[in-house]
């Protein structure tokens, strides 16, 4: 039982020798990191399996002494080259995911640098008009999604319990109400063929609005809105 604790000690600080060879290895940079990783490993293997076989042949020399000793079952080179090779894949996996995280630092700094060096965008110039605009009348900017009902999410979101989908019912009640004012300058277009298809997608499906519809709005609300724009004067609904 000794010597076989001694030679699992003897096993333990050769592969803590092999890590500490292996860190300082990986303290160097570029190829010459490289091969001198691979000259570690490569040394190592071969004074295992050294070790290995002499703790085979000390344990076989106690077996042929001592008639009927029962011989501690050995670390075989197999046993410890196996642990050895699972820490090598897993440095090398550690390492992989070391390199992508680096790389997606580097992307997002080379974006913000291009963005930094570009300047402000359109948005931006648009945003920091529309805030000149607005901070004088204590009225902000709200984020609406922009997608087929943003015009009338924005109306919605100025109407305590009222919807996108309300907006859209009250515009096409407007609509449809009042035919003659508004058909003339309805454009059809995606299939819609008359006033009455125009009318029931305004109710019912996702298609953009314009000014028409804004106006439609006004007087379904029976109350004003203000469309304001960085780049044009404000425009005025509703003020009949």
């Amino acid at each position: 039982e000794d010597v076989a604790a001694r030679h699992k000690k003897e096993l333990k600080a050769l592969d803590g020798e092999r890590r500490a060879a292996v860190k300082k290895a990986k303290g160097v940079k570029g190829k010459k990191g490289k091969e001198l990783l691979a000259n570690v490993e490569t040394l190592y293997e071969a004074k295992l399996q050294q070790l290995t076989e002499k703790h085979g042949a000390e344990m076989g020399k106690i077996a042929s002494d001592v008639p009927g000793a029962v011989i501690p079952k050995l670390e075989t080179q197999d046993d410890v080259g196996g642990a050895a090779e699972k820490q090598r894949k897993q440095d090398k996996a550690r390492r992989k995911r070391e390199a992508k995280k680096e790389k997606e630092r580097q992307r997002q700094f080379d974006l913000e640098k291009a963005e930094m060096e570009a300047g402000p965008s359109a948005r931006a110039i648009e945003l920091e008009g529309l805030e000149a605009q607005l901070k004088p009348l204590s009225l902000a900017v709200k984020e609406i999604p922009s997608d087929g009902n943003c015009l009338y999410r924005a109306v919605a979101a100025q109407c305590q319990g009222m919807d996108f989908v309300k907006i859209r019912d009250v515009c096409a009640t407007v609509l449809e109400q009042n035919e003659e004012d508004y058909a003339p300058f309805c454009e059809f277009a995606n299939g819609v063929e008359n006033f009455k298809q125009y009318v029931e997608r305004v109710r019912s499906s996702s298609d953009w609005g314009g000014h028409l519809e804004l106006r439609a709005i006004s007087v379904g609300l029976k109350r004003g809105i203000v469309v304001y724009s960085a780049q044009q004067p404000k425009l005025v609904l509703g003020e009949e």
